[in-house]
């Protein structure tokens, strides 16, 4: 008897209006549906709620990030160890 998997990959967006560019911070990432983001190393982190949530469901984790269109990659605090 033959076994089958069935994948599906759900996506849903959100949209976060903020006045910096968030390639510049030091640390950036986005957890269910919260952006978190550390502007200098060492300093406090912010939580930034969207203006256009993806439901009212929590999502743990994007699968892609934009900036005003442009892919944008998450820079987390794991990434920033040798910084």
């Amino acid at each position: 008897m033959s076994k089958y998997s069935l994948e599906a990959k759900y996506e849903v967006h959100s949209c976060y209006e903020i006045d910096f560019n968030i390639q510049e911070v030091f640390a950036w990432w986005v957890k269910y549906d919260t952006l978190y983001v550390i502007h200098k190393k060492g300093g406090d982190t912010e939580m930034f709620s969207p203006n256009y949530p993806a439901r009212d469901t929590d999502f743990k984790h994007a699968v892609a990030y934009y900036q005003n269109a442009a892919p944008v990659e998450e820079k987390t605090l794991f990434s920033t160890l040798e910084d």
